[in-house]
C-alpha cells in the first residue's frame, strides 16, 4: 500500500490527471505515508499539519486503499471519518471523495462511501404527511406549498438529508417534519419502507468509508454501537474539538437546582431526612464554589466529604 500512496501523489499520478492545477506537495505525501503506515501496523497516529497542505486528501487516500484491500470482511476494513462541523462533512462527501473516485478509477480502485448525520437532519415521511394533513390550520405562510414541495422531493430523493433539499425550508416548519428519535416508531411505523433515514443507514452499512460528525460518533459510543455499522478504524478530523463533543455526549452535570428538584420529587421515606439532605447539598455546592474561586488564585488543599448519617 505504501508504494501506491507515493504514486498517487506523484506529478504523473492519477491525482495530477484529474486536477489540471495539481502541484506535488512533499508534506501532503509524507502525511499520507504516515497514515498508511499507521493503518498497516494498527497503531495510533496523531498529526498536526499546517493550512494548505491538503490534509483531507492526505488521510482519505490511504484510508481508501486500506478499506478496499481484498480479503477481510467489511467490518474489519470499514473506516469511519469523523469531523466536528457539518461543513467539513459536506466538503468530504460532495467534493473530496467524488474527486478521489475519479482519480482512482483509472488505477482500478473503486470504493463506496456514505454521509451520515444526526437524525434531526433528516426529513421524516410520517411527520411530513401529518403536517400536510394539518397544513390548512398552520399559521406559517406558504407552509402548505412547502409541504407539497417536500412531498414531491421525498418521492425521488436519494437521501433524506436537509442539505439535499433544493429549496429553503424555514426552521419553524423543519422542526415539524424532521426526524425525532424520541417519537420515531421505526419498523413499526407506517412509513418504514419509505423512510429516507433508514435508506441512509442501509447505505452506511454498505460503505467502505463512512463520514460522520463527532456528536454522532460519540453518541454511537454512548449507545454501545447501536447507530453506526461495525468498523475497524476511526479518523478524527478537527480533533481539537473532540473534547467538547465527548463532554456533551458522554458527560453529565449536577447543579444545586437539579438536586433541589430531585429532592422535591423524592417521597419522604425517612422522616426528617429531606431537610438534612438539602442542608448537605447546599453545603456541598457552597464548598465547590469556594474551591472554584480558590483555584483561580492558586491550588486548594483536598478535603473530605462529611457523612450526614
Amino acid at each position: 500500500m505504501h508504494a501506491d500512496v507515493a504514486a498517487l501523489f506523484g506529478s504523473s499520478g492519477p491525482l495530477a490527471r484529474v486536477l489540471p492545477a495539481f502541484e506535488a506537495r512533499p508534506q501532503q505525501a509524507r502525511m499520507a505515508q504516515e497514515v498508511a503506515t499507521a493503518l498497516a501496523s494498527g497503531r495510533h497516529l496523531l498529526i498536526e499539519a499546517g493550512t494548505g497542505i491538503g490534509k483531507s486528501v492526505a488521510y482519505l487516500l490511504p484510508a481508501i486503499l486500506w478499506a478496499t484491500r481484498p480479503g477481510p470482511p467489511p467490518e474489519e476494513r470499514r473506516v469511519v471519518v469523523s469531523t466536528h462541523t457539518r461543513a467539513l462533512q459536506e466538503q468530504l462527501a460532495r467534493k473530496d471523495l467524488p474527486l478521489l473516485q475519479r482519480a482512482l478509477e483509472s488505477s482500478g480502485v473503486t470504493f463506496r462511501y456514505a454521509l451520515l448525520m444526526g437524525s434531526e437532519n433528516y426529513l421524516c415521511a410520517q411527520r411530513l404527511q401529518e403536517m400536510r394533513l394539518s397544513s390548512a390550520h398552520l399559521p406559517e405562510a406558504r407552509s402548505g406549498e412547502i409541504a407539497e414541495a417536500l412531498s414531491r422531493h421525498s418521492r425521488t430523493a436519494v437521501s433524506g438529508l436537509r442539505s439535499e433539499i433544493p429549496f429553503i425550508v424555514p426552521e419553524a416548519l423543519w422542526s415539524r417534519v424532521r426526524r425525532d428519535r424520541d417519537i420515531c416508531l421505526g419498523a413499526r411505523g407506517p412509513f418504514w419502507e419509505d423512510c429516507l433515514y433508514r435508506r441512509d443507514l442501509v447505505r452506511a452499512r454498505e460503505a467502505d468509508l463512512l463520514i460522520v460528525n463527532h456528536a454522532l460518533f460519540f453518541l454511537d459510543l454512548k449507545t454501545g454501537g447501536r447507530i453506526l455499522p461495525p468498523h475497524a478504524v476511526v479518523i478524527l478530523d478537527e480533533a481539537h474539538r473532540v473534547e467538547e463533543s465527548v463532554v456533551s455526549q458522554l458527560g453529565f452535570s449536577v447543579s444545586d437546582r437539579s438536586v433541589a428538584r430531585l429532592l422535591d420529587e423524592t417521597p419522604a421515606i425517612v422522616p426528617g431526612l429531606a431537610p438534612r439532605l438539602r442542608d448537605a447539598a447546599a453545603e456541598f455546592f457552597e464548598d465547590v464554589r469556594r474551591r472554584a474561586e480558590g483555584e483561580k488564585r492558586g491550588p486548594v488543599a483536598a478535603g473530605r466529604a462529611r457523612p450526614i448519617f
